[in-house]
């Protein structure tokens, strides 16, 4: 029997432990990375804050804080908009305690116009949202030793110390592009597709996945909606001239179609019915899906590795399909369906060529992103 000292059985425990942590810490990689970034910029705020002796530096770390997002393109956005709305509640807060000082208005109705001016402008328009806010600061807060004109001054001058200072963190310390966000998005989203596309070959064969599928697809929803913000974000970095690879702005559209044409098999899967012509149709149909699947699986590979899409063999077995499709008219063994037979095989052949077209283009369009941004071709509209 081997015996192990208690100081060797720490080693091993605290080895064990440093495992999981740095496992751990892997796993939230970007976490941290964006936890350092804000922290970063929150201090360097703060240092600028009190160095310029900004009556209420506070507001630059605030700025800081709320600007700072994981992916350059969307701090951009965040600064720029929260600048826009600072410099407008800004200057219709100024007005506001400039005429209710010049004419002895009542505080309390100055305040409530001020908010319902500020409040019509911002509904509508993000751009605005801390508008109302900035306009109710100034004529509430205004320091005692400032007027309202050099509290607005110093409001704007705030925010725009905290926003660039979150800019300046998110391009250098651990710089994020949003194009990376939208590979690693579309890429996780096309792996969803796949395995949604796996459920609906298994029900072909006989199995049932009518949880898992429905399951699927609110994951794919939240996903797709998420890449749609990137794109945003990523373009945002291109207007910026900061350098980078193309992000196709058609990319979700195209996307979305792809998982509208899963939808429409899972409806037709569950209309089809059982005849003759379908068991003739099944082993193909079948085929044809495994092909979508790979398509996909290819589309996610050649994403991340920002290649050319292998094409594979889905035009062929789409072609194969169609020609059993068309065999079984001509022996008009489809004749004798009932009409929602009929619908439900004619529709389960419809939304599967349909799924084989917006592949098509969903192929297309992950071979933009192999391109760098100076060559990127002009995206037709889908």
């Amino acid at each position: 029997m081997v015996r192990v000292s208690r100081t060797e059985a720490q080693s091993w425990g605290l080895a064990a432990l440093s495992r999981r942590a740095m496992a751990a810490a892997a796993a939230k990689r970007s976490d941290l990375r964006h936890a350092i970034r804000v922290t970063a910029a929150v201090g360097v705020s703060f240092a600028l804050a009190t160095a310029l002796q900004l009556p209420q530096g506070f507001w630059a770390v605030f700025t800081a804080v709320i600007v700072v997002q994981t992916s350059i393109g969307g701090t951009i956005t965040a600064t720029m908009d929260r600048l826009t709305g600072t410099v407008v509640g800004g200057l219709i807060g100024a007005v506001a305690a400039y005429l209710k000082a010049l004419f002895g208005l009542d505080a309390g109705l100055v305040l409530c116009g001020v908010t319902a001016v500020t409040a019509f402008a911002a509904a509508g328009r993000p751009k605005l949202k801390v508008a109302p806010i900035t306009a109710v600061i100034v004529v509430i807060a205004t320091p005692h030793d400032l007027g309202p004109w050099h509290a607005a001054f110093y409001r704007v001058a705030e925010i725009l110390v905290g926003g660039l200072v979150g800019v300046a963190a998110t391009l250098f310390i651990f710089p994020a592009p949003a194009h990376r966000l939208v590979v690693s998005r579309l890429t996780t989203a096309m792996n969803k597709l796949a395995q949604v596309l796996e459920l609906y070959a298994g029900i072909l064969k006989g199995e049932s996945h009518k949880e898992d599928v429905d399951e699927a697809h609110r994951d794919l929803r939240e996903v797709i909606g998420k890449i749609e913000t990137a794109v945003t974000e990523a373009q945002r970095e291109t207007d910026s001239h900061l350098p980078g690879r193309h992000t196709p702005e058609r990319a979700p559209r195209v996307l979305w179609r792809v998982r509208n044409d899963t939808v429409t098999v899972e409806r037709a899967l569950g209309a089809v019915q059982e005849s003759p012509a379908l068991n003739r149709l099944r082993p193909s149909a079948i085929c044809l899906i495994e092909a979508q699947i790979k398509r996909l699986k290819n589309c996610a590979e050649a994403a991340e590795t920002h290649k050319v899409v292998e094409r594979g063999t889905l035009l062929q077995h789409q072609a194969e399909f169609e020609a059993t499709l068309q065999l079984l008219r001509d022996e008009r063994v489809t004749v004798s369906l009932s009409a929602d037979a009929a619908a439900g095989l004619f529709g389960l052949v419809f939304a599967l060529s349909s799924l084989t077209d917006n592949l098509e283009d969903l192929a297309d369009v992950v071979d933009e992103f192999s391109r760098p941004s100076a060559q990127a071709t002009p995206e037709a509209v889908p």
